[in-house]
């Protein structure tokens, strides 16, 4: 697989630095690299159709198997009887929606819980 059909379209990433903005190509195996994890992230947030944040509250609250962040993502490196509308990092999904009310809420329905970002 060649990620970048010519030299021209090679990215040149800035380096950082205080003193002046330098430029360093990246060679193929980087190219690659970064190429995957870009494909990586887009496919885990975007190609999924997840619940609605309501409807996955419902479903999780109703299931009454969690009451702590801990217990989900024990539950979830079991990867045992897991939901594929059911986003397995609920917290980094929903709060790309903006719709995330914390833990305490997403488990359990507790409003106003100390962990929930909008209080």
């Amino acid at each position: 697989m060649k990620p970048w059909p010519s030299a021209r379209m090679q990215p040149i990433i800035p380096e950082l630095s205080t003193e002046s903005t330098n430029f360093v190509k990246l060679d193929v195996i980087d190219q690659t690299i970064l190429h995957r994890k870009r494909l990586d992230r887009q496919l885990r947030c975007q190609s999924r159709r997840f619940l609605s944040f309501k409807d996955c509250c419902a479903w999780v609250q109703s299931q009454g198997m969690w009451s702590s962040q801990q217990e989900w993502e024990e539950w979830v490196n079991l990867g045992e009887e897991l939901c594929p509308y059911i986003p397995t990092r609920p917290d980094e999904y929903y709060s790309s929606t903006g719709q995330w009310k914390g833990w305490q809420y997403f488990l359990c329905g507790t409003e106003g819980a100390e962990d929930d970002p909008s209080v």
